[in-house]
């Protein structure tokens, strides 16, 4: 084998680039090991790690270079400027992985745990490079419970300006479960409205790929179980249901997705998309209420349920990012304008959800909660409203 020499196929480019005496055999010949560059990768043997530890140069033999592909594309060593997870990933970064780690290793992460400092709560844990990487998020407590997959496709809804609602339920999309043979109420993950059309549009995680041992599903049961609700969508809705995975590259996943035959997605900004999906709602959510949105106004600019917002709110005041007064709606409160009384409600609820006939603008119950029985603290939009609020017996 000589410097300059090719080997291509189906996996590989490389060239010899280098070669240098390495000893002589048990027959008495001279040995020699080689370098060589990747036309695939760009890998030229220099600087990278393996398992972690950095080395200045790699030198193969004969039989490795005729055998087998490059070693940065087989992920045997990590360029960081190449294959490393902090080149492929940036975004397990914004997650809380240690930067130098995601340096010095793959995606795959060679099957050790890093420690994790969520950006939000700065909680540490320890976790595998590779599961982050799957799940897309650290399963840090203080989450939202969405996936980054679901934040992704709703960051692009909201840029494309679709009308839509997240787990929809109907009265006929049920399914066989195989795992106990039982009729099992099934949600679909987005439903899109346009031009009295309802189409349905599946974020497909991982788990709709690999077989769960806590629940016993396997990777085979999802995809029946898919097959059956988007039957049931094509038979009572008269639509495909448009399926995106996480799987490889999601921008390219939702550029070949059917989305593109609905909509025009050339305007897209897909950083805005990708930052979107790295938020913790839970935390913007408490920022907002904190800084003064009452809940019905974050519902709105959310696209998240009443429930899900005071279950976000209720989350923020355990982890301090937010003080939560619990409601006392089972009493009764009086409610006055200045020195005029306006009328006695049996809750705080009651009148919350009446304020708006009432007075002319919803007032939220956290508001009133935080006002009650205190003359100088009124709740007022302008000079002219003035309400404060008393707990009667």
């Amino acid at each position: 084998m000589k410097i300059g020499d090719v080997f291509k196929d189906e996996k590989r480019d490389i060239v010899v680039i280098d070669k240098k005496f390495s000893k002589k055999n048990s027959a008495g010949r001279n040995e020699y090991v080689y370098k060589y560059k990747c036309n695939i990768c760009g890998f030229d043997c220099g600087e990278h790690y393996k398992k972690g530890e950095y080395r200045e140069e790699l030198w193969v033999s004969g039989a490795t270079i005729l055998k087998n592909r490059c070693s940065c594309c087989a992920n045997h060593s990590i360029v960081t400027d190449i294959n490393s997870a902090w080149k492929l990933a940036p975004w397990l970064i914004k997650l809380g992985v240690d930067e130098n780690f995601a340096k010095r290793y793959s995606v795959c992460g060679g099957g050790e745990k890093v420690k994790v400092i969520c950006p939000h709560c700065k909680t540490k844990k320890y976790s595998k490079i590779s599961n982050i990487y799957d799940r897309k998020t650290i399963g840090c407590t203080c989450g939202d419970g969405r996936s980054y997959l679901s934040k992704y496709i709703i960051s692009v809804l909201k840029q494309i300006n679709a009308q839509y609602k997240t787990e929809v339920v109907y009265d006929w999309n049920k399914y066989i479960n195989p795992k106990n043979n039982k009729l099992t109420q099934a949600y679909i993950d987005f439903i899109i409205y346009k031009d009295d059309r309802k189409i349905p549009l599946e974020a497909d995680g991982g788990f709709h790929r690999k077989d769960n041992n806590m629940s016993g599903m396997t990777a085979e049961m999802h995809k029946y179980i898919d097959k059956q609700r988007d039957g049931n969508c094509l038979k009572y809705l008269g639509e495909e249901t448009i399926r995106i995975s996480d799987e490889g590259n999601i921008k390219e996943n939702v550029l070949n997705s059917k989305l593109s035959l609905v909509f025009d997605l050339s305007k897209i900004d897909w950083l805005k998309c990708e930052e979107f999906a790295l938020k913790n709602i839970v935390k913007e959510v408490c920022d907002k209420y904190k800084e003064g949105d009452d809940v019905l106004k974050i519902c709105k600019d959310f696209d998240i349920s009443d429930t899900t917002v005071r279950n976000y709110i209720r989350k923020g005041n355990e982890i301090g990012w937010v003080e939560y007064l619990p409601i006392t709606g089972s009493k009764k409160i009086s409610v006055w304008e200045k020195d005029k009384l306006i009328g006695v409600f049996k809750s705080i609820n009651d009148f919350s959800t009446r304020s708006v006939e009432i007075v002319g603008f919803y007032i939220e119950n956290k508001n009133i909660a935080r006002r009650l029985n205190k003359e100088n603290k009124l709740y007022g939009r302008s000079y002219k409203d003035k309400y404060y609020f008393k707990e009667e017996s």
